[in-house]
């Protein structure tokens, strides 16, 4: 799988691991600030259920304010219709 250098505003700069999805170190090129993407693997997404759980992650993990759990900033597709979340 190719991952791409940047998704939207999002330039990925790092990457730092991942199974069924890969994590990076980016730069959210508006705001000036690192953040964490998180894109679902081409495997991820053949899968339904991994599909699923990564946008149910998102969504709990979006409507929870606490400091030891990361804040969603933002959520979508990437130009191959993978989704991804940024942290």
């Amino acid at each position: 799988m190719q991952d791409p250098e940047r998704i939207g505003k999002y330039e990925l700069e790092q990457f730092l691991g991942g199974g069924m999805s890969h994590v990076y170190r980016a730069r959210d090129t508006v705001l000036g600030r690192t953040v964490a993407v998180k894109i679902l693997t081409e495997a991820g997404c053949a899968d339904a259920d991994a599909k699923a759980r990564f946008l149910a992650e998102a969504r709990m993990a979006g409507s929870i304010t606490h400091d030891n759990i990361l804040s969603i900033y933002d959520f979508g597709e990437d130009e191959q219709h993978r989704p991804f979340m940024v942290m």
